[in-house]
């Protein structure tokens, strides 16, 4: 898993502005499915603002843990409980407060890069 991703979102305001993210974990939940634990930093940010935030795949067939194409559509949720010593989350422990994309560099999620061959903001 890459150390460092960079999220941001095409339909939600509060999530438009780039995170980095570093990556802290995989954790999963009763079914399989795999959800990412990363400490999200706003870039713009003039102080240590860290969110702990859980991201989970939002289309189906597509994983987190290995990344298989980017942008990679997410469930961006925060977690209810401490997550600190657990491998297995449920449902009911994180609250989704968005959706959002995981991208490869800062620059991609700037400009919101779709695929490879955008060269021009995807809005």
């Amino acid at each position: 898993m890459t150390a460092t991703l960079y999220l941001s979102s095409l339909e939600s305001r509060t999530f438009q502005p780039v995170r980095e993210c570093r990556y802290r974990r995989t954790l999963h939940f009763p079914t399989g499915k795999q959800c990412l634990l990363v400490d999200a930093t706003l870039r713009s940010a003039a102080h240590d603002d860290v969110d702990q935030l859980i991201l989970a795949a939002r289309f189906e067939g597509a994983t987190v843990d290995p990344i298989d194409a980017f942008p990679c559509f997410v469930f961006i949720a925060r977690p209810l409980i401490d997550v600190t010593d657990v491998s297995q989350i449920n449902t009911d422990d994180v609250r989704v407060v968005a959706w959002g994309e995981l991208y490869r560099t800062a620059e991609d999620a700037e400009h919101r890069r779709l695929s490879a061959d955008d060269t021009d903001s995807a809005r």
